[in-house]
């Protein structure tokens, strides 16, 4: 059994007891910006630095397609767990393109605080996962620049801290793999080279892809879709118009007797039939004492919202000349008294013969 086919192996049992989204298992929101993968098989007890464990690297392209298998090794790095048995696998969520592109470029890459950080893997329920989720809410690209770290033994998983470590292609086992001495990791991850392995190593590879596309979804990039979200918001405001909102705003409360619709605007000139007078409600002056100008309509010497007045008040009627009022002696005393006349006089004028 190759290297390569040895990691394999490790990697296909790890994905399929890996716990995802449960209590003390790794987070389902992790496994969504993942675009590699490096497994490294057999972390012994007391290995610290230089370990030159060999492992696997696996990439995933733009159309979520999982690239094909790559041997590396722990080239060098410290790592210290919370608990530390006889064997242990190291599993490492590559979110970071960046990185994934210089591995396969170089074909070599360490990490550190610095160029490529990586950082302790969250579990789900400890203190460090819900800080991690706070983050979240203000920045969802946190996950995205990063890569992460686990170690799986006993179908568990365990925050691992990984310390400057650097990962190296390795040769000699993928020249067993690919049966080519000139196969590099680009050309290994672009399908350059085929397969050299025997029925069951393409059946074992076959269902480590099928884990790989179940267990890591394709997602979209944070940038991506904030991108759509403004599209989409440009093109509601384009058909937006202002017609819209008046028709959704409420009436203008303040001005009752007004159309909204013909008004000139705040203290402009009067329209006609504007401010008719409503049914029990009638206009007044200062004085409290309703009345009518020549038009018919009420008048108010209110200045408005700071406008001029309308117009000015009408002119009082003329009194009446035709009758007096009883109470009004003043009047009477002017008016010419007409001498009565006898019984006498009155027959002298009179025509009847008697």
């Amino acid at each position: 059994m190759t290297t390569i086919t040895h990691s394999l192996q490790g990697l296909k049992t790890v994905l399929e007891r890996l716990p995802i989204g449960d209590e003390g298992g790794v987070p389902a929101e992790m496994m969504q910006y993942t675009h590699g993968v490096i497994f490294i098989r057999g972390l012994h007890a007391g290995r610290i630095k230089e370990t030159k464990c060999p492992g696997v690297f696996i990439r995933k392209d733009a159309q979520g397609s999982w690239s094909k298998p790559v041997a590396i090794h722990f080239l060098e790095g410290t790592y210290n767990a919370k608990i530390v048995t006889d064997r242990m696998d190291c599993l490492i969520l590559i979110n970071d393109v960046q990185s994934c592109c210089v591995l396969e470029a170089m074909g070599q890459i360490g990490f550190n605080k610095d160029a490529y950080p990586i950082e302790e893997g969250p579990v789900v329920g400890t203190d460090k996962w819900f800080s991690m989720r706070q983050q979240l809410k203000s920045d969802p690209s946190v996950l995205s620049t990063k890569a992460f770290s686990y170690l799986c033994a006993s179908r568990k998983v365990y925050s691992c801290n990984l310390l400057s470590p650097a990962f190296q292609f390795r040769p000699s086992s993928n020249e067993k793999f690919y049966n080519s001495r000139n196969a590099t990791l680009k050309n290994i991850i672009q399908g350059t080279y085929p397969f050299t392995i025997p029925a069951a190593g393409t059946k074992l590879l076959d269902a480590v892809n099928g884990l790989l596309t179940k267990r890591f979804p394709t997602t979209k990039e944070p940038a991506v879709v904030e991108e759509q979200k403004q599209d989409s918001y440009r093109a509601h405001a384009s058909t937006y118009t202002h017609q819209e909102n008046e028709e959704a705003m409420p009436p203008v409360m303040g001005r009752p007797y007004a159309d909204s619709t013909a008004s000139t605007g705040w203290g402009g000139a009067p329209i006609p039939g504007e401010y008719e007078e409503p049914v029990g409600r009638p206009y007044s002056n200062s004085t409290g004492r309703p009345y009518s100008n020549s038009t018919g309509r009420p008048y108010s010497n209110s200045a408005g919202w700071g406008g001029s007045p309308l117009a000015p008040p009408p002119p009082p009627p003329p009194p009446r000349t035709d009758d007096f009022p009883v109470n009004d002696k003043k009047a009477a005393m002017n008016v010419e008294e007409t001498p009565q006349k006898s019984p006498s006089q009155v027959l002298r004028q009179s025509s009847f013969n008697f």
